[in-house]
């Protein structure tokens, strides 16, 4: 299919370079056989998580960092550990990008003071290289990733027991306020009971374990002191707009 794109193309250009045309066409479109082996594919890179918070990105604009993960996308695609390919080239990767020769070399080298890509020697021409590409983007060996994830379950586990001790904490933190709240209101219904004159015996029993608000407005409100208790243990709603008595107010507040 490929070939016969080839011939396909190599009719279609006229003059007196088609042969190079189609070529250099050819070169750039078609796949190549390491690229067609599947052991081999690769159609990602790495970014790494420190990218956010590396000094050297900090004072880029918005532009030229993204510039610098398209150059690690293109020496990703050109397979040279880094190596990028010449200038015309990297513009024909960036084709969409509408970018200009001049605003590439601009942008290579304000990205060479960063120490993010650099010139290198190859094969007696200099060609620009993505720094430290071969170690960002090596394979993550599987003691390594074994490693990680054994990391990652402990800190998840710790992560579970912390929140479960914290909840129990709170709960016991919580039953506690309950128990204290409760025994003041007891305390508090009792005294109320008592100075009323009420004995506690089978039927006024559950009286003992009403809020103390409840009784006193009842207590309060009622002509007799065996009507209050009948009202309470009918379960009547308290009497509006009765208030605390002053000698109870500091122990209900307590």
């Amino acid at each position: 299919r490929q070939l016969h794109r080839f011939g396909r193309v190599c009719r279609s250009i006229q003059g007196e370079d088609q042969d190079a045309d189609a070529l250099r066409y050819i070169s750039r479109t078609m796949t190549t056989p390491d690229e067609m082996n599947p052991m081999n594919a690769r159609y990602w890179e790495k970014l790494w998580h420190d990218m956010l918070t590396d000094k050297k990105l900090w004072a880029m604009s918005a532009d030229l960092k993204w510039r610098f993960v398209t150059l690690i996308i293109i020496a990703g695609k050109e397979r040279q550990g880094g190596l990028l390919p010449s200038l015309d080239d990297m513009i024909y990767h960036l084709a969409y990008e509408r970018v200009t020769a001049e605003q590439l070399a601009l942008e290579l080298s304000t990205l060479a003071k960063r120490e993010l890509v650099e010139l290198v020697e190859f094969e007696g021409a200099e060609r620009w290289f993505v720094s430290n590409y071969e170690k960002r983007q090596a394979a993550v060996s599987d003691r390594e990733r074994q490693s990680r994830r054994r990391s990652a379950s402990a800190s998840a586990s710790k992560e579970f027991a912390r929140k479960e001790k914290k909840e129990e904490a709170e709960e016991e933190e919580a039953d506690k306020c309950h128990m204290v709240v409760t025994n003041r209101d007891d305390h508090v219904t009792n005294q109320l009971l008592t100075d009323a004159g009420i004995a506690r015996n089978r039927t006024t029993a559950p009286l003992w374990s009403l809020d103390p608000t409840y009784v006193q407005a009842h207590l309060a409100a009622a002509k007799t002191t065996g009507l209050a208790i009948r009202k309470m243990l009918d379960g009547d709603p308290p009497p509006a707009g009765r208030k605390i008595p002053k000698e109870y107010e500091k122990v209900i507040r307590r």
